[in-house]
Formats: structure tokens, C-alpha cells, sequence
């Protein structure tokens, strides 16, 4: 329960439960059931193939088992340990939603710590740097100069993951009927879409939206991931094609979003790696660096921020190859596969769960932030284990 309840909060303290958690788990190894860590052995294939691509970054394979990648080995392992009755799996939801409500309570807290100044008294939400005229851009958008508002709000956490996390916990409170009462349930559901709003995050908004949809026509769940996912893909196809297609202006398209730029140059840079099994991690982001554009207001950001191609579909091929991404989409079909057996809530989560890391994969790099590769990993496997012990009920 604290690992759920740490994990939309605070980065650090849920690595160390989740160590905490992996090394109990070793004083209950008599518990150990084979066949639920069996289900996870996509994870254990994609941990592999992280280590040769840490192996061939300089020899740096000592650093993956303390790397937030560690997690794919660790929760499996601690859920294969771990008896998942339908109680604890309610806590473990619970406590999820109370983490989520807490992180909003916090980051609303610190924006208005740092909106106030006690000398003279004053407050303005602007952030600091802005106030002081210390940033290089002054005509910067209200959504980075606003301590209420995207990355003023999120305490150092990537907004749209964040925004994932609320929109998971919105499904959590309207799919599991008995976790709290009614007053309790509309007063978190109003926080946590404020919340979402105030992250100020496109695709969040989009999550957003898809959870609801989902909540209101279930049926309708897959179609709008299959939609989603197409037109994507059909996005990144015109992308990658932008220097020979007339018609569409490439500053306008730039100045939309930088994303343009960004999957323009990581689409083509997949000529320069192992197509099969990648390149490496960190020679994947220095192929990235010498590929962006080096002049212009984001040549600066790219070569600063060593900006990623901040598309975990492209990533996998660029680190770790098609064969890295071809194991990446087998776990997600083996996981629809486990769907279709599922039962009550579950069944509905894990439907809702699915649809949100697939959609988070389109703009955000899931597996490069701890944030986005706990929440894939904590969620698939709480998914198939409580499945599991239905499964060994019913029998």
C-alpha cells in the first residue's frame, strides 16, 4: 500500500519501498509462485535486452541494477511472493487514489508558497525567475511562468505522466463502486480534473477525456485505442515525409509544436542504428543530439535538455532495436489476451490502464521516466496477479 501511495508523490521515497518490498519478498520465497512470475517474462526479456545496451554504453551494466529499468525484475518478483486477495487489491487501488489526491494537495500547496512575499507582503503567481526578469525568453507562455499552472505545478514530475496518474485515479474511484462513499467520490473526482487542467498538458487533457469516455461507453474503450494509436501513426508517417511534402509549411508546423522537429529527426536518425537491436542508450541520445537542429530557439533547448525523441515507440528502436519494440508489443498483446478472461473491475481498469500507457507512448519517452515506466509496470502486474487469484479461487 505505501508503494501505491508514494508513487504519483514522490520519486525517491517509492524507489525505496520498492527496494524495500524486493528484499522482504526473499524472507517469503517459500510463497513463491512460479506460474504468476511466468506471466511477466516479457519484462524479464526487455530488462535483458536493456543490459546489452547499457553493456555496449561503455560497459556501464553495473548501474541497470540499481536503474530505475530494476523495477521490471522487482515488482514481478514481489507479486509472485505476495497472496492478492480482493482486499488488499481494493487498499492497494485506495491508497493509489489517496496519492494522487495528496500530490494535487501538495503541488497546490508549494505554488502558493511560492507565489507569496512576506516583504513587502505580495502575491503573485509568477514564477520567480520570470518575476525577476532572469529568463532568457520573456514573451514565454503563461503555462511556464505560472506557478499554478503545467511544469510550475507538477514538483519536477513530467506533466502528462502526472496527468495519467489523475486520470487512472479517476477511473479507480467511478469503476470500483465501494472504495468511497458518494460525497467522497465527486469531491476527489472534481480535484483530480482540476488537476489534470492545471497540468496543462495536451495529451493529458486527451487521457483525460478517453477515461471518461471510457467510464460512460465502455464498449466503445478499444475502438478509441485503435483510433488513437492509427492516427498517430498516420501523424508520424506525413512527419517523417515533411521535407518532400510541399504542402505543409515546416516553420508553422515547428512553431505548433516542437514534437515536429523532435520525431522528424528521430524517425530518421533509425537509419543510423542496428535496426535489430539498437544502438545503446546513451549513444542512441548523442545520435539524437548531433542529428537536431543546432540553431534557433530549439536547437538551444535540444542541445540543453538533451532532449529524447519523446516517443517510446521510436526510443525502443533507437536503444534497444525492433526486437526490444517487437517484445514491448508482445507484453501488450498477451495482456489484451489476459483482458478477455478477466472479471468485474479488474477487467475495466486494466482496460482503462492500457489505453493510457498507449497514449502516454506517443509523446513521452514512458520508459526513460520513472514516473511513466512505474506506472506501466506497477499496473500490469497488479492487473494479472489479482487475475491469477481469481483464477485460483474459481478452480
Amino acid at each position: 500500500m505505501g508503494f501505491s501511495f508514494f508513487l504519483p508523490i514522490n520519486q525517491r521515497i517509492s524507489t525505496l519501498l520498492m527496494l524495500v518490498l524486493t528484499a522482504s519478498s526473499f524472507f517469503y520465497i517459500k510463497d513463491f509462485s512460479l506460474k504468476t512470475f511466468k506471466l511477466f517474462a516479457p519484462f524479464y526479456l526487455l530488462y535483458v535486452l536493456y543490459a546489452f545496451a547499457y553493456f555496449r554504453d561503455n560497459f556501464e551494466i553495473v548501474n541497470l541494477m540499481f536503474e530505475r529499468k530494476a523495477i521490471l525484475l522487482a515488482l514481478p518478483l514481489v507479486f509472485s511472493v505476495v497472496k492478492l486477495d480482493t482486499t488488499n487489491y481494493k487498499l492497494i487501488l485506495k491508497y493509489f487514489v489517496y496519492g494522487c489526491i495528496v500530490a494535487y494537495i501538495l503541488s497546490l500547496c508549494v505554488a502558493i508558497y511560492n507565489s507569496i512575499s512576506f516583504n513587502p507582503f505580495e502575491f503573485d503567481s509568477t514564477i520567480a525567475a520570470h518575476r525577476s526578469n532572469k529568463l532568457l525568453n520573456p514573451n514565454a507562455s503563461t503555462l511556464l511562468t505560472n506557478n499554478f499552472l503545467s511544469l510550475g505545478f507538477t514538483l519536477d514530475m513530467n506533466a502528462t505522466a502526472l496527468a495519467m496518474y489523475f486520470s487512472m485515479a479517476l477511473a479507480i474511484l467511478h469503476v470500483v463502486k465501494d472504495l468511497f462513499n458518494k460525497h467522497q467520490k465527486y469531491f476527489f473526482s472534481s480535484i483530480l480534473v482540476i488537476g489534470v487542467f492545471q497540468l496543462a498538458s495536451v495529451l493529458g487533457v486527451i487521457m483525460l477525456f478517453y477515461v471518461i469516455a471510457s467510464l460512460l461507453k465502455p464498449k466503445l474503450n478499444k475502438a478509441m485505442i485503435i483510433i488513437g494509436i492509427t492516427g498517430f501513426i498516420l501523424i508520424l508517417g506525413v512527419i517523417s515525409q515533411k521535407d518532400k511534402i510541399q504542402i505543409i509549411d515546416s516553420e508553422k508546423l515547428e512553431k505548433l509544436d516542437s514534437r515536429v522537429v523532435i520525431w522528424h529527426t528521430a524517425f530518421n536518425s533509425i537509419n543510423s542504428t542496428n535496426f535489430f537491436t539498437g544502438t545503446g542508450v546513451k549513444k542512441a541520445q548523442k545520435l539524437l543530439d548531433k542529428n537536431y537542429p543546432k540553431e534557433g530557439e530549439f536547437g538551444f533547448a535540444a542541445q540543453i535538455k538533451k532532449l529524447d525523441s519523446h516517443n517510446m515507440y521510436i526510443q525502443f528502436i533507437l536503444e534497444i532495436g525492433i526486437l526490444g519494440l517487437a517484445v514491448y508489443l508482445i507484453s501488450i498483446l498477451l495482456f489484451f489476451k489476459q483482458i478477455k478472461s478477466m472479471t468485474n473491475y479488474n477487467k475495466a481498469l486494466s482496460l482503462v490502464f492500457i489505453g493510457l500507457i498507449l497514449f502516454l507512448n506517443i509523446t513521452e519517452c514512458a520508459f526513460n521516466i520513472y514516473i511513466g515506466i512505474s506506472f506501466f509496470t506497477f499496473f500490469y502486474v497488479l492487473a494479472l496477479a489479482y487475475k491469477q487469484h481469481e483464477t485460483n479461487i474459481s478452480k
